[in-house]
């Protein structure tokens, strides 16, 4: 899988969790709506969401360098397997 097959990957399964995710930021105190979410995630370009499934939200520390995720897409089939191969990569 290359870079550009992972984002998009990446995007659908964040589109196919929005309303989820939309529910906890309105809980969470942002006022955000459904198709503005949506349309921001479909501005992302290819290495931001990436850059977003390795990147800790709450501390801002990257799980691994951009370049390893992009390694670890190559050599698996899915986007599945990739957050597998993802569930390796934590906090030093």
């Amino acid at each position: 899988m290359n870079e550009r097959v992972l984002a998009q990957a990446l995007k659908r399964r964040q589109l196919q969790k929005s309303e989820e995710l939309v529910e906890f930021l309105n809980q969470s105190g942002d006022d955000v709506t459904l198709s503005d979410f949506r349309r921001r995630v479909e501005l992302l370009d290819d290495k931001d969401i990436i850059m977003s499934y390795i990147t800790c939200s709450s501390c801002g520390e990257m799980f691994c360098t951009y370049e390893d995720a992009l390694l670890a897409a190559e050599s698996i089939g899915s986007v599945e397997d990739w957050f597998d191969n993802m569930e390796n990569h934590h906090h030093r």
